[in-house]
Formats: structure tokens, sequence, C-alpha cells
């Protein structure tokens, strides 16, 4: 969700009942301009439902893989 300043401001039950009860991130603008983004918290897994997710996970594609192994060679690099 994106809101301004001034909507958060104005509508801040709105903006942060986004954030709370959706669990959606919301991307706080200031004259076009992105200046946060607040999330929220991730709360921990059991470990049944880790497993869940797991077996029920979709494959990498070529593309994301390659931009995975990208990133992290750029972070090893920059050591």
């Amino acid at each position: 969700m994106k809101a301004t300043l001034t909507e958060l401001r104005r509508n801040t039950s709105r903006v942060l009942g986004a954030l709370i009860h959706g669990h959606h991130a919301v991307e706080l603008t200031q004259h076009g301009e992105t200046v946060a983004d607040i999330q929220p918290h991730a709360k921990p897994l059991s470990g049944a439902e880790f497993a869940r997710r797991w077996k029920n996970r979709k494959p990498l594609d070529k593309a994301t893989a390659r931009e995975i192994a990208s990133a992290i060679k750029a972070t090893d690099r920059a050591r």
C-alpha cells in the first residue's frame, strides 16, 4: 500500500490498519518520492508450518536463480 505523509497524518488508523490487520507493507511518500517503508513484524513459523510451506514451495526459475547467485557473488566481493 502507498500512502503520503499527509494521508498518514489524517488517516492514521486506516494506514496502520492495513499494516497491522492486513499484514501489508506501507510505502510512505512525500512529494511523490518514497521516504519510508513500514513492514509488519514477521512472526516465527512453527516447525510444522515451515515444513508445510517448504513442501509446497515453487521451484525458482532460472532467471531468479541467476539473479540470486549474482547478488551473493557481489556481496562476497564487497567484503
